[in-house]
């Protein structure tokens, strides 16, 4: 099997390069705003706006105020540098997810593996990411598979205020093919 490695508290996974499938169902009803994972990757991976060398990070969900869209930011292990702010929809998994996980496209322009969703542990439900549109579609070319993308000027900065998520979370999105 070809995949990405990376390793987390439990030991170290390879993904194969689709897992899982977008899906417009709601979201799960469990405590979002606790929700966070450190990632160790062995390579580099794409992220919205951003492209992540091989270390560790931290991947944490926003508190946000919208019900149907949410907010992953991607910080430094010691969460002293962000990485990105991630607009996100629901993706759904029929097996509820055991250990942290993220779902993997197939390598991207950039010579990095594009990140589609992460998923928290003992969820069905997870956080499929929007791409920037110029990223979606060098992505959606090089995998052959659709991407959610939007062209709003928040999505490409990675840095945003917590001011700035309601401008982010109302967002146009689409899907690229």
């Amino acid at each position: 099997m070809r995949g990405l490695i990376f390793h987390g508290a439990i030991g170290t996974f390879v993904l194969p390069a689709s897992i899982l499938t977008l899906s417009g169902v709601g979201w799960p009803q469990s405590n979002l705003a606790n929700m966070m994972s450190h990632l160790t990757f062995s390579r580099p991976v794409q992220v919205p706006g951003a492209t992540l060398p091989a270390g560790s990070y931290t991947f944490s969900l926003m508190a946000g105020p919208s019900a149907n869209r949410r907010i992953v930011r991607v910080t430094s292990r010691s969460d002293d540098k962000v990485f990105a702010t991630i607009l996100t929809i629901s993706d759904y998994c029929p097996e509820t997810i055991k250990y942290r996980a993220i779902a993997l496209g197939k390598k991207g322009c950039a010579d990095a593996t594009p990140i589609k969703a992460w998923f928290y542990p003992g969820e069905r439900y997870g956080y499929r990411f929007i791409y920037p549109e110029e990223q979606a579609a060098e992505i959606a070319s090089a995998g052959n598979e659709p991407v959610p993308e939007t062209s709003s000027e928040a999505a490409k900065n990675n840095n945003l205020d917590p001011s700035q998520f309601p401008t982010l979370e109302k967002s146009d999105v689409r899907i690229i093919a």
